[in-house]
């Protein structure tokens, strides 16, 4: 069933995607006058109103493949469709939670976890009343009570300080005359053209941009449905869907965080070591993940899930993501750099080089496909198309700090000798293993106390080796806080 769950979320995420990030990091540019912009509501508003109407008509009336064919499939769509639909009309009031951030963050947060605890508890209900025949039903609800609920609470967060900001006509392209911060001294004049040119230039290249970045980002889904039979679809999306909660939890909020900060303040000193300290988290945390995880995912999803799903390919999978999750985290951070920072032609060039690293995806999934990798084949190419775009943004960021000690590869990465304690770390907790009978409860307490006196161990070797660079990053966030 999950892979049927994860196809039918597919359509709304591929269109309503690229609509949602240029909005949100044009809101998050800062020209010379500090302002902020509004987007164009009606068309992607239109467009999806006008996919929502014509997609579960062609779901009808075209030739149906096997896992169309379920029967409780189309139903759930218009339910599901919705919530893209609720998120684009609060877009506006999102992006103007980022301009008050000293005000509304914590209302941001506090709506968006309300939000996420009405989608469980209304997918759940329906589960409870229909059972597995409603599943995907329960899902559709679930996310049209998320979109609901986060239109309705960031309209209400806004509307307390409505005053506070003179909004244009949600059908245009204007920027924001919003009151005086600490970092704003010059506020921009309003205008009367509907589409402002700057600002219209700037969304079109990160539109562009943001077009090809979702179609990498899905295109994996894309490829497993053609690639794999229903059953292998189901692992991975099951392994897809707990490795990218450490994507959420952990490396969304930084990566949001970082590129207002990186947006704000701009290629200055206090940036460039944010930036460096984040390398240097990042970096450390993959060791975490490709040497002391990977041992215990098959005792995670026996105990978690069952031997069904542990003895599945959702095993293998699981273990190749954490391979994959250093990847994700540090082009994460790098891009934020780089689209906070770079100016028009850069970002073009990013959307051209964007291009090439699709050619490098495709040809990746076409060698793992020879080799016979599968599911895990595709990991394997999204880690090279994450290679690629990493590469790119850290040159830009090297040519952007030029002389930037902090920055410097050997400033940011781990140290010999911290490579080969996690190494050893990851032979003992392989050991650990395959000696303790993790299957049972006492076999997995002593296998699970293995682990953590060895990542506790590394831990403070790192934190030995790192405190230099530790202190200098408490001295920056004391200083910010200040």
């Amino acid at each position: 069933m999950s892979h049927v769950i994860q196809d039918s979320s597919l359509s709304a995420k591929v269109y309503v995607a690229p609509s949602f990030e240029p909005a949100r990091r044009l809101g998050r540019f800062r020209p010379r006058t500090s302002s902020l912009c509004n987007k164009p509501f009606s068309f992607p508003r239109c467009c999806h109103l006008c996919s929502s109407c014509c997609i579960p008509s062609r779901l009808g009336c075209s030739p149906r493949p096997r896992w169309l064919a379920h029967p409780t499939f189309t139903p759930p769509y218009p339910s599901t469709s919705s919530r893209p639909f609720f998120e684009l009309w609060s877009e506006r009031d999102y992006l103007l939670t980022l301009r008050q951030w000293e005000a509304l963050t914590s209302k941001r947060v506090r709506v968006e976890g309300f939000a996420v605890g009405v989608k469980a508890l209304v997918t759940f209900a329906v589960v409870a009343r229909g059972g597995e025949r409603w599943a995907l039903l329960a899902f559709g609800v679930g996310q049209a009570a998320y979109g609901l609920t986060l239109l309705v609470g960031l309209r209400w967060s806004v509307q307390r300080i409505r005053g506070a900001i003179q909004a244009p006509s949600i059908w245009s392209l204007q920027k924001l005359v919003a009151p005086p911060t600490e970092f704003t001294d010059i506020q921009a004049p309003p205008t009367r053209r509907r589409f402002d040119p700057e600002l219209t230039s700037l969304g079109w290249a990160l539109t562009k941009q943001s077009f090809i970045k979702q179609i990498l980002t899905e295109a994996d889904k894309i490829a497993i449905s053609q690639l794999s039979t229903s059953r292998d679809q189901g692992g991975y999306a099951l392994a897809l869907n707990y490795g990218s909660l450490i994507a959420r939890i952990l490396f969304q909020p930084l990566e949001e965080s970082s590129r207002l900060y990186f947006s704000r303040q701009l290629s200055t000193r206090p940036s460039h070591t944010l930036m460096a300290s984040l390398l240097l988290l990042h970096t450390h945390l993959s060791l975490i993940f490709i040497l002391l995880v990977p041992p215990y995912i098959p005792a995670l999803l026996y105990h978690l899930l069952g031997q069904r799903w542990a003895a599945s390919s959702a095993t293998s999978i699981l273990q190749a993501y954490f391979f994959y999750l250093p990847f994700l985290a540090l082009n994460g951070i790098t891009e934020a750099y780089f689209q906070a920072i770079a100016s028009q032609a850069n970002l073009r060039k990013g959307s051209y080089w964007m291009g090439v690293c699709s050619i490098g995806f495709v040809a990746a999934v076409g060698v793992g496909t020879r080799m016979g990798w599968a599911e895990r084949g595709l990991i394997m190419a999204n880690c090279v198309n994450m290679a690629m775009r990493i590469g790119f943004s850290l040159k830009f960021i090297w040519r952007d700090a030029k002389g930037v000690e902090c920055l410097q590869l050997r400033n940011w990465t781990p140290r010999i000798p911290t490579v080969i304690v996690f190494t050893g770390a990851g032979s003992i907790v392989r050991w650990s293993a395959g000696t303790w009978d993790w299957k049972s409860l006492t076999g997995l307490v002593r296998h699970v106390a293995v682990g953590t006196l060895v990542g506790l161990g590394c831990l403070a070797f790192t934190f030995v080796m790192e405190r230099r660079r530790v202190a200098s990053l408490y001295q920056l966030i004391k200083a910010k806080s200040e």
